[in-house]
C-alpha cells in the first residue's frame, strides 16, 4: 500500500496548507476502534498540521481530513464497514464546515 501512496501526486502535498515539506499519511478514519487501512481513508499532511497540536492532530485537521476519505470512499465504506452511518458522518462533518 505504500507504494501505490507514494505514487500519488496528492500524497506528497499537504491537504490542508498545500505545503510539500515533511509530509505524513493520516489515516483519516477508525471503525470499530481500528484505522481503516485503505488507499481513500488515508490523507497527506504535513507535520505541523498533522502533529501541531503539542503532538496530535489539530480538531480542525482531522475533520476536514475525514470529509475527504469519507467522499473518496462512501460506497465503499457502506459496503464494508456497514455498522457505521457514514453519510450521516459527513452530513455532520460538512454541516459543521460551513458555520
Amino acid at each position: 500500500m505504500r507504494e501505490e501512496l507514494a505514487k500519488l501526486p496528492k500524497m506528497r502535498i499537504c491537504h490542508l496548507c498545500g505545503s510539500t515539506t515533511a509530509i505524513e499519511w493520516n489515516h483519516a478514519l477508525i471503525y470499530q476502534g481500528r484505522q481503516i487501512n485503505e488507499l481513500y481513508a488515508i490523507v497527506a499532511l504535513c507535520r505541523q498540521c498533522h502533529r501541531g497540536n503539542q503532538g496530535t492532530i489539530f480538531k480542525e485537521a482531522k475533520e476536514v481530513c475525514e470529509i475527504e476519505a469519507i467522499k473518496n470512499g462512501l460506497e465503499h465504506l457502506k459496503i464494508n464497514y456497514p455498522k457505521f452511518n457514514w453519510e450521516q458522518r459527513l452530513k455532520y462533518l460538512s454541516s459543521n464546515k460551513k458555520k
